[in-house]
């Protein structure tokens, strides 16, 4: 009996040890995202910044990619598209946002006049709107005129 409580115990401990290990991915990552956030909005002159500065676009995309991804798959932030490039496109503005707190981001898709928009939310005061190409409604993860949050 003793033996069995044991391992219970130790069983126990490595869930809770695993979730702690998530828990400080999940902290980590997002702490990169703020990072990354934060270099590819400070401006190289008055008319442009380092995001869309053409020789380190490329890779910071390849860097986006990788954090939406990983942040996917930690169940960070909710995926609004099921194809990738879409998502990826989709993704990509909303980390450019000014929006200064992750967790505030609210997305409500809407369909006016054949296309496909998402309103883009600072918790409730509307902050922009991007218009979303080639896009259908069975294209989205997100439910149409309904607000949801970026950041679970």
């Amino acid at each position: 009996m003793n033996s069995h409580n044991y391992y219970s115990s130790e069983q126990s401990e490595d869930k809770d040890s695993s979730h702690a290990s998530e828990m400080n991915e999940k902290a980590e990552l997002i702490e990169y995202i703020y990072i990354f956030r934060y270099y590819v909005n400070l401006p190289i002159t008055n008319e442009k910044n380092i995001y869309q500065t053409k020789e380190l676009k490329k890779y910071l995309k390849k860097l986006m990619k990788e954090l939406i991804d990983k942040s996917e798959e930690l169940k960070i932030i909710n995926q609004i598209s099921k194809d990738n490039e879409k998502n990826y496109s989709i993704t990509e503005n909303l980390f450019l946002s000014k929006i200064i707190e992750l967790g505030n981001i609210n997305l409500k898709p809407t369909k006016e006049e054949e296309k496909f928009y998402i309103t883009v939310y600072d918790e409730e005061i509307e902050d922009s709107k991007i218009k979303l190409k080639d896009i259908e409604k069975k294209d989205l993860k997100i439910k149409l005129n309904k607000k949801t949050k970026l950041f679970i």
